[in-house]
């Protein structure tokens, strides 16, 4: 049977080499998770049923993975092949590391290795690895290559299974839907309408919080940058961190090989695939999680038939892929199926006992977009049969004091159900840090803290803005971009332009009250003013209060303001706070 690799990335072929060493060493194999691995996927100690019962290997051995995600069907695949080989061979000489020498060794690659006699990239290896016996103290090895593992799969029916996504060849969707057999026979019609109609209601960034009008219909994917999350001294991109993750296979049989053998519940890291980044008001957090659907929406429909796709949801796929080529970014080899909810409006639903469950609120949403009647059978089975990414965002907008414990009980129950399917799931919450404790616990999800926008990163932002906003005009573009220079260099208007909702208010600002450092008094008035419309506006309790009770509130903060002040001016600095017995 013929398998396509194209899909796996780095880590995720790590995964599958370690299911088959798992599948044919048997469950005393150790298992490496992320991170440096030393020259070793795998490790195994002892008598092993392998190559076969009747030569048992006994001893110390090693199992190595080395992935080309580009391969060209030439020598040139052998001959980089046996370069990584060496490379990793000369790891185990290194008195530095101090690695334990293997006795036993296993090459895995994805490349093929031409079987032509001395000058093919097989023999090439397989004479390598017999040079290094003596080096190595090797008494045996294995090469597994592409052709190796095509018939390793074959046998490993377990295997095969659960990566079908992953691996398949072909219409890998159609044969998939196929293996379903869903009730409905249009399933991938239905799912095909459904990404189109999500795509397109979600091509454009919501300006009006910040105070731009309605009818400033922006690509998001035009404005979009990513976040900066993790070291502040050295800080990732979320999205980059997020499609590194996606690339994984995250299903419960994989996770478990490589957890830790350990009985002690509060030594177990986090489960992989679930994770939740906090951040402040207007930081970015919806608009990341409409962006990172929107890569995967995209990516999906790249595999359907053009013909069968709206040209406006042609036209947003396209300005997608050209923003991200931009971005030095790439749509997910692995396109998993995403979906997108938004936390208050399911915890609303659920407390009107409009719907029972997450799996059903999914189900309805699904339904009520392509005004069709898919059954919840046919949306379980494509939950075990092919990787989903679920995003739920904004639970700082379901207060406490309201149904967020009901909403994380769905959550959990939600979890359970893909856990029972064998689900390959990627979660991702949404959170502000005021209100939230802990809900989604540290002892099962990665947190992850977004990080404020630093100078350079604030003013990319500000001129993709700009560029949307007055294309057609480069002298204004170019007089509001050193305006913003200038509000950067300058530590109080900076400490405004950490995020990107107060980079868009700054931007805002500087076309109608001109240089902000001149006019401090009021760029502060008129952010503060826009802020509190903001969060007016929003469908959260505490608006109902800054409705009522504005004046006495706009009489708070002209009274702290003026304290803060005087305390700057004492003290000659510009960061003034409050102590927590003053507040």
């Amino acid at each position: 049977m013929d398998y396509d690799f194209s899909r796996l990335s780095t880590r995720s072929f790590e995964q599958l080499i370690q299911s088959l060493a798992h599948s044919v060493i048997g469950p005393n194999i150790v298992i490496f998770g992320d991170g440096p691995d030393g020259g070793r996927e795998a490790t195994f100690e002892g008598q092993i049923p392998f190559p076969n019962d009747a030569e048992r290997w006994h001893g110390y051995g090693v199992v190595q993975a080395k992935f080309k995600q580009r391969t060209e069907a030439s020598g040139k695949d052998g001959d980089w092949a046996l370069n990584e080989l060496k490379k990793e061979l000369e790891k185990f000489q290194s008195l530095t590391r101090g690695l334990k020498q293997p006795e036993y060794y296993i090459f895995a690659t994805n490349v093929v290795l031409t079987p032509v006699a001395e000058s093919g990239g097989k023999d090439k290896v397989t004479s390598y690895l017999q040079s290094q016996k003596t080096r190595l103290g090797l008494k045996d090895f294995r090469i597994w290559d592409y052709d190796q593992l095509r018939v390793m799969l074959d046998g490993c029916a377990d295997v095969r299974t659960t990566y079908a996504a992953w691996i398949t060849a072909g219409d890998v969707l159609a044969k998939l839907i196929e293996s379903m057999q869903p009730q409905r026979r249009d399933f991938r019609e239905v799912m095909r309408n459904y990404l189109q109609k999500e795509l397109c209601a979600d091509q454009y960034v919501n300006l009006n919080q910040a105070g731009h009008q309605p009818k400033d219909r922006i690509p998001l994917a035009q404005v979009f940058v990513d976040l900066p999350v993790g070291d502040p001294s050295q800080p990732n991109g979320v999205i980059e961190l997020l499609l590194e993750m996606a690339n994984q296979c995250l299903n419960p049989t994989v996770i478990q090989q490589k957890m830790p053998l350990t009985t002690e519940l509060w030594t177990m890291p986090a489960t992989p695939g679930r994770l939740v980044f906090v951040g402040g008001p207007g930081q970015g957090k919806t608009t990341l999680s409409q962006f990172i659907c929107q890569l995967f929406r995209v990516s999906l429909l790249q595999q359907e038939d053009q013909i069968l796709l709206l040209r406006e949801a042609k036209d947003a796929c396209t300005i997608i892929i050209e923003q991200i080529s931009q971005a030095n970014l790439i749509l997910p080899s692995m396109p998993r199926f995403p979906l997108r909810v938004v936390l208050n409006s399911f915890a609303a639903v659920l407390a009107e006992g409009k719907t029972t469950s997450l799996f059903d609120y999914l189900i309805q949403r699904i339904n009520k977009l392509t005004d069709r009647n898919l059954s919840q059978d046919d949306l379980r089975c494509w939950l075990a049969s092919y990787p989903w990414l679920l995003v739920l965002d904004g639970l700082d907008e379901v207060p406490a004091s309201s149904n967020r414990d009901q909403v994380i009980t769905a959550v959990q129950n939600f979890l359970i159900d893909a856990q029972g399917c064998n689900a390959d799931l990627l979660l991702l919450a949404t959170t502000r840090p005021q209100g939230y404790n802990d809900d989604f616990s540290n002892q099962y999800y990665q947190h992850y803290e977004l990080l404020p926008l630093d100078v350079p990163r604030a003013l990319n932002y500000a001129d993709r803005l700009l560029e949307q906003r007055w294309g057609g005009d480069q002298d204004k573009i170019e007089n509001l971009r050193q305006r913003l220079k200038r509000a950067g260099a300058e530590i109080a208007t900076a400490r405004l332009m950490r995020s990107p909702l107060q980079v868009t208010i700054m931007t805002m600002l500087v076309e109608s009250v001109g240089q902000p450092p001149r006019e401090r008094w009021r760029l502060f008035n008129d952010y503060y003013r826009v802020i509190y419309s903001r969060e007016k506006q929003r469908d959260i309790p505490a608006a109902e209060l800054l409705n009522t009770y504005q004046t006495d509130i706009d009489a708070v903060h002209q009274r702290v303001g003026l304290r803060l002040q005087v305390d700057s001016e004492l003290s000659g600095a510009t960061d003034a706070l409050l102590t927590q017995n003053e507040s």
